[in-house]
């Protein structure tokens, strides 16, 4: 099991806080907050878990959806980021072509979101664009971190989530 969560530093004014190269400022943790994704290989499955401000009140939503399938392009490239070699692949997924480092020597087949499978942990993830960005800043290994999967809030199917972001 993987999970990710991703969320942005709030200033104490409630502001979004930015990085010093003017990027959204953005921590992890190790509970589940809004906006996190939960990853079960055994089941296939991927389940987000998002805090929801609305007109009719604020909720916690669970959506379940599958780990899509990705048609990888591996290329020979090799570089070392972080202090791990990686290899290169690329992939247009939903439009967006993106550009993407993984290391073997950290053989887990996790990234963040929906990009998963490849034969070891991604460390780098970017449109050519650059409107969408992951990068490793720090590893800790922690054997007695347990995964749960997120059970506090209401099951919504996916196009009801789809719509309520819009």
């Amino acid at each position: 099991n993987s999970l990710t969560i991703i969320t942005p530093t709030i200033s104490q004014n409630g502001s979004v806080e930015l990085d010093n190269e003017g990027n959204i400022d953005l921590k992890m943790s190790n509970n589940f907050p809004p906006n996190s994704f939960y990853v079960n290989k055994q089941t296939n499955n991927l389940i987000f878990f998002f805090f929801f401000y609305g007109e009719n009140g604020n909720f916690n939503a669970i959506i379940k959806d599958k780990i899509p399938s990705l048609d990888w392009n591996f290329t020979n490239e090799e570089s070392t980021i972080s202090g791990y070699l990686c290899k290169k692949v690329t992939l247009n997924y939903f439009g967006r072509n993106y550009i993407i480092w993984y290391t073997e020597e950290i053989p887990t087949a996790f990234g963040p979101w929906k990009f998963n499978n490849l034969p070891g942990l991604i460390i780098s993830l970017n449109t050519v664009d650059n409107k969408i960005s992951f990068n490793l800043k720090k590893i800790q290994f922690n054997t007695d971190f347990k995964i749960t999967q997120p059970t506090d809030g209401s099951l919504i199917p996916k196009e009801k989530y789809i719509q309520y972001k819009k």
